[in-house]
């Protein structure tokens, strides 16, 4: 059983923005699940690169949104991206070199981050948005 999803309660308004944030709940499961089956470290690491990639990806998208429509809270929220991409990074590297091992709690710090993110920072940017392309 599926316990990270997507819901409409996380929409941010946003299409893009949102259908983003539902493919990166579907790796953040698909690393759960494969921390609690208890597959190898390469698994792990592989889904743990995926949801890098993607991070990454979306976090371009956002950025992009905030420049077409000159976000106020831009700055802090590009800050923001780059702190958990260092983070990220830093679990990644530990994890390649053997001095970390995924576990379900490097898997609830990036859920508990993405849950937090898009509730205080993405939600008022789809808002924003909405209220850009409204005009």
């Amino acid at each position: 059983m599926r316990v990270v999803q997507w819901d409409e309660t996380l929409s941010v308004g946003n299409a893009e923005i949102d259908k983003d944030h539902q493919a990166l709940f579907e790796l953040l499961d698909q690393l759960r699940t494969a921390v609690r089956e208890g597959q190898t470290e390469k698994v792990r690491l592989g889904i743990l690169s995926e949801l890098v990639r993607r991070t990454q990806a979306h976090f371009a998208l956002e950025e992009s949104v905030m420049t077409r429509i000159a976000y106020a809270e831009a700055q802090a929220h590009r800050a923001e991206h780059g702190k958990l991409m260092a983070q990220v990074r830093e679990l990644q590297d530990k994890v390649a070199q053997g001095d970390l091992s995924l576990s379900l709690s490097v898997f609830q710090f990036l859920y508990g981050w993405l849950a937090r993110h898009i509730e205080v920072k993405d939600k008022p940017l789809g808002q924003a948005s909405r209220k850009h392309f409204e005009s």
